[in-house]
């Protein structure tokens, strides 16, 4: 089946005083068309805040932010909205952005690091006041499964906890859509390929995707996306 691995080592890497972000999908000229954006999927950010700071980011076209807090919660403010958010953990947030907005993602603590990854998806977004949505899970109903955290639309999103050897099995429910998977612990064989730690994987033009735990504990994120990359 075609699909792209994008390795967590050829990550950009961005540092201040304030934060530490590595991000999948870049620009640089050195990057090549192995770090282009993968379909509606347009950034995917690994971050680390400082204890009270905070970090902006614009987004560049109309879509959705997904907000999943690793360590600690997090503060999520859009420019257009009035009210900031506290995402905690085993929540995600999908939050409807307009071209342009401003988003605010804020430590609210004064004596800790957090960490957390936030992905930016184009496509169309409700144009309604209070359109944010969470989703709560509990990392107790991952083990040994894919669980389904957000339904979709605008994407479908699940999570898993898996032992050392343990296999799952992903259906998508449209042979139009992609799918994406994010290591966020240990390694996994994911349809036959090895994806260590913060590597990440699309395929397309597959029903179905095989996953293999190669470590304790391994722990994955998975997309299905609403359209296919070109080949």
């Amino acid at each position: 089946m075609p699909g792209k691995i994008f390795l967590a080592d050829q990550r950009q890497h961005q540092e201040t005083a304030e934060f530490r972000r590595f991000s999948t999908f870049h620009a640089s000229p050195a990057a090549g068309a192995g770090h282009m954006p993968f379909g509606a999927l347009q950034g995917l950010h690994e971050e680390t805040l400082a204890a009270g700071s905070c970090t902006t980011q614009v987004a560049e076209a109309a879509g959705w932010v997904l907000v999943l807090p690793v360590t600690g919660s997090v503060a999520v403010h859009a420019a257009t909205d009035p009210y900031a958010m506290t995402v905690q953990v085993e929540e995600l947030l999908l939050l409807p952005v307009a071209a342009g907005t401003v988003v605010e993602l804020r430590n609210p603590y004064s004596d800790c690091a957090i960490q957390l990854l936030h992905l930016w998806l184009a496509g169309p977004a409700p144009r309604v006041a209070g359109a944010a949505r969470l989703f709560p899970f509990r990392f107790a109903d991952l083990a040994n499964c894919l669980a389904p955290v957000v339904a979709g639309p605008p994407v479908r999103v699940a999570l898993g906890q898996l032992a050392g050897r343990q296999e799952v099995e992903y259906v998508l429910t449209d042979s139009a859509h992609s799918f994406f998977a994010v290591v966020l612990a240990g390694a996994f064989e994911v349809a036959g390929r090895l994806l260590h730690q913060h590597d990440a994987l699309g395929l397309w033009d597959t029903p179905r995707v095989e996953l293999e735990a190669l470590s304790y504990d391994a722990v994955v994120l998975v997309l299905e996306l609403p359209s296919v990359p070109a080949s």
